[in-house]
Parts: C-alpha cells; sequence; structure tokens
C-alpha cells in the first residue's frame, strides 16, 4: 500500500473488542445481543497510509465524510487526489 490509497477493510469484532462492547452495555443496562444486533457483526480498520490507520471503525460511517474532513485537516495524509484509488478520488 503507497501513500494516498486509503481502504476501508471488513473484519469481525475480535474478542477483546467484544468483550469491551459487552461490558459497556451490560453497564447500561443493555443486552448484550441487542447491542450487536445494532452494531451488525462486524467493523472497518481503514488503512490511511503506509504509517497510519483506524481500528474498530463502525459499519455506517461514510467515507466521503471522512475524506472531506481529512483533506481540509490533515491533507498530507491521504496525498495527492491525483494519487487516489476511484472509491476515494475527490
Amino acid at each position: 500500500m503507497t501513500t494516498g490509497h486509503a481502504r476501508p477493510t471488513a473484519r469481525e469484532y475480535n474478542e477483546d473488542e467484544r468483550t469491551a462492547i459487552a461490558a459497556l452495555a451490560s453497564g447500561r443496562g443493555l443486552a448484550e445481543d441487542e447491542v450487536f444486533h445494532r452494531l451488525g457483526s462486524g467493523t472497518y480498520d481503514i488503512h490511511l497510509n503506509t504509517t497510519t490507520f483506524w481500528r474498530n471503525v463502525d459499519r455506517p460511517f461514510e467515507w466521503a465524510a471522512v475524506r472531506s474532513q481529512l483533506d481540509s485537516d490533515h491533507p498530507r495524509v491521504l496525498g495527492p487526489s491525483n494519487e487516489r484509488p476511484d472509491d476515494i478520488a475527490s
């Protein structure tokens, strides 16, 4: 992966994440199965470049909003728009 090739990667929650989510649900009086029904069975890791990624991003994220925020606040993270793949190009 080169700079500018941000990619969301779908994956299942790992055991630690499931345990943490279940503990938060329990602490708020919510049933674990209801929380996972709402969240879904998986999550995303978003690799922004070769050294930076976000782990465990909710599935219902809007990539265009994320890209727009990064472009305005941290334009060097994603690299020039002409180096981006079609799925993240402006």
